[in-house]
């Protein structure tokens, strides 16, 4: 199969972002944001007092990419973090009078981004487009993390450096259960330990239900 970027539709995802991410930019700069941040100020005007842990989930961020854009944000003035009232080893992200007082400017630049981008549509050519959109951002984070180059799945499961048993090693290792089991006790049971699902990864916001585009993008680099 012959890769072709202009029909990819991962190349063409990622390649819009960026071009999101630079018109964005451009508006939001005179305001002293950048598209790094703008999708932090994005959960913390809808909902104030999120956790970092919160954001992460939510934005889909990595840990340490969200830790540094906080530590940016609160140099800036923008965010201050405090503890919480009933359990004083987590810390709240709230929003300073200033950061509030930026939101009108700053989602005005981002519906003028998104009139731009969307503007050869109409509008059920639109509500398609957020549907698919968020169907496969869906269909994503339901998957494996990866799929190999052989193509069998990732599952992210660390390696113990045991060799896999093959079938003939299975049968072999049956046969030898059985014969320890005619002999005395059953001896070969072991257990397994769910470590359970992340409770929080269910709870990710969804996106805004509006005919444009909401530019809350990963850091790429040019966002501060």
């Amino acid at each position: 199969m012959v890769f072709e970027k202009d029909r990819s539709a991962g190349y063409l995802a990622n390649h819009l972002a960026r071009l999101f991410a630079r018109h964005l930019h451009a508006r939001i700069k005179p305001l002293g944001l950048s598209p790094g941040t703008f999708p932090v100020l994005l959960e913390l005007w809808r909902e104030e007092g999120l956790t970092q842990r919160q954001l992460v989930e939510r934005l889909d961020i990595e840990q340490a990419t969200m830790a540094n854009t906080l530590s940016r944000m609160e140099r800036d003035g923008l965010i201050v973090r405090t503890r919480d009232d009933a359990d004083a080893r987590v810390q709240r992200i709230r929003l300073t009078p200033r950061a509030k007082a930026l939101e009108t400017a700053a989602l005005d630049a981002a519906a003028a981004v998104n009139r731009t981008a969307l503007g050869e549509l109409d509008e059920p050519q639109r509500a398609a487009l957020i549907d698919h959109m968020q169907r496969m951002i869906t269909a994503l984070q339901a998957a494996p993390p990866g799929i190999s180059p052989t193509g069998a799945p990732e599952t992210g499961a660390p390696k113990t450096g045991a060799p896999e048993t093959t079938a003939n090693e299975a049968a072999t290792n049956q046969t030898a259960a059985k014969t320890t089991s005619a002999a005395g006790p059953d001896a070969g049971a072991g257990s397994g330990t769910d470590p359970g699902a992340d409770p929080g990864a269910a709870k990710r916001a969804a996106p805004p239900p509006t005919g444009d585009l909401a530019i809350a993008t990963k850091p790429t680099g040019g966002g501060a």
